[in-house]
């Protein structure tokens, strides 16, 4: 632990938010059509990156059932101001560097964006959302939210929702409410000493749901075994993650952790750029291609982000000042906020 910080959780935030970088990479310059090994990478990242990002992102907002209104506000306010301008940059570049994608730019587009989250920003979006319900449901027992959120991921598999946000959005409900609300357990499983024995146990019990996911996909046309697959994968890797502090990158993985936002906000518009300018190296060398976008994509975020303040506009990352703790009072009006939790 260093400066009140948990240095595993940051190192293993830092490796999550890489390999959704990667595995970005992967997708949008559909490199698994040029290595098989690739396209199985990228559908193995799927259960992993996004799964460990949400429980570690609702560990760190369990304090939100024990503040009041005003601190609750200043995070939905901060989240949605940073989705406005990071899903506004996307939609803009998207539209001047993907014209074949029929992506379009004007008021209209970027209102739906809030209701209907078309970009890698629904992340953004699902946090804000998963905040609010935090908060508000706090009266209730936390044992019946986590049951609630975990039912309502297994329909996320089980109900095919449009647009991919909505299904995202219930998909992931589970881990994000596991993290906020069983807090203590999460960090004593990465700060314990690692055990062979525990990890044999874990590793089994992959084994045997992953052998029985198939067949029952096949039988009832879902996936009825993807979200407990995805909370055994994320108990061995948390269960692991003490052994991060051990490698020579931890130190950069250390440093990536506490730079998630500006990572991912500024991943896309950065990868759509950088795979513009990269020619074609043929298909011996096509290979690399993905790792040297997902370097030139980590590290050119964090040089936006460092341009960003350096010139005086850190608002692209927060809230600016002006917005204040009236803001979160005005729109308490619109939630079903508890009775005199309003910081007055």
């Amino acid at each position: 632990m260093h400066d009140g910080r948990i240095t595993s959780l940051d190192m293993l935030r830092g490796l999550a938010v890489v390999l959704m970088v990667f595995g970005h990479c992967l997708v949008w310059g559909r490199y698994g059509e040029i290595w098989a090994p690739y396209g199985i990478m990228s559908g193995a990242l799927t259960a992993v990156r996004m799964p460990i990002l949400f429980i570690i992102s609702g560990l760190l907002a369990a304090s939100l059932r024990e503040k009041n209104w005003t601190v609750v506000g200043r995070r939905i306010v901060n989240l949605c101001w940073v989705y406005a301008i990071w899903v506004s940059v996307i939609v803009l570049l998207g539209a001047v560097l993907e014209p074949d994608d029929g992506m379009s730019i004007g008021i209209v587009r970027l209102a739906a964006e809030f209701v209907r989250p078309q970009t890698v920003m629904w992340f953004i979006w699902s946090l804000a959302l998963y905040s609010i319900i935090l908060y508000v449901s706090r009266e209730l027992p936390g044992r019946w939210i986590v049951a609630g959120a975990v039912g309502v991921s297994f329909a996320g598999y089980a109900i095919a929702l449009q647009p991919f946000s909505y299904e995202n959005f219930f998909r992931y409900a589970g881990f994000f409410f596991v993290g906020a609300l069983c807090r203590d357990r999460v960090i004593a499983f990465v700060t314990g000493s690692f055990s062979w024995r525990l990890a044999g146990i874990l590793t089994g019990l992959l084994v045997l749901v992953h052998l029985a996911a198939s067949p029952m996909e096949a039988a009832l046309g879902w996936k009825v075994l993807a979200v407990p697959e995805r909370f055994v994968i994320c108990a061995i890797i948390l269960q692991a993650a003490c052994v991060l502090p051990m490698l020579s990158i931890s130190s950069l993985l250390c440093q990536l952790g506490r730079k998630t936002l500006p990572i991912y906000v500024g991943h896309l518009p950065i990868l759509l750029m950088a795979r513009t300018m990269i020619p074609p190296l043929g298909a011996a060398t096509d290979i690399l291609v993905p790792l040297m976008l997902t370097v030139i994509v980590v590290a050119g975020s964090l040089a936006v982000e460092r341009i960003a303040i350096a010139v005086g506009v850190p608002w692209f990352y927060a809230r600016p000042q002006w917005i204040n703790k009236g803001t979160a009072r005005r729109i308490a009006g619109y939630l079903p906020i508890p009775g005199g939790s309003i910081a007055r």
